[in-house]
């Protein structure tokens, strides 16, 4: 799988592979930031978070690279992996 790989939903339609990830990990931000704000009562921004994606070591480099850019486009900020 790399960034031009394309996926086909159930409902026949075509979408980037990158987007989904993309899309899943911003659900996933989004949440926490909910979440977070429903427990505390303290809303926080996505720049005021140490966003961590934890990934395989196994991994390939560019699979890595993958989930890098993946998380770039939901955050818009430098990610460690």
């Amino acid at each position: 799988m790399n960034r031009d790989t394309c996926l086909k939903a159930r409902n026949g339609k075509h979408l980037r592979a990158l987007d989904i990830f993309s899309y899943s990990l911003k659900y996933l931000k989004d949440k926490a930031l909910e979440q977070v704000w429903r427990t505390s009562g303290v809303e926080y921004k996505t720049d005021d978070v140490l966003w961590v994606i934890a990934v395989p070591a196994i991994w390939k480099q560019s699979a890595k690279q993958f989930m890098r850019e993946a998380a770039c486009k939901v955050c818009n900020i430098h990610v460690w992996i």
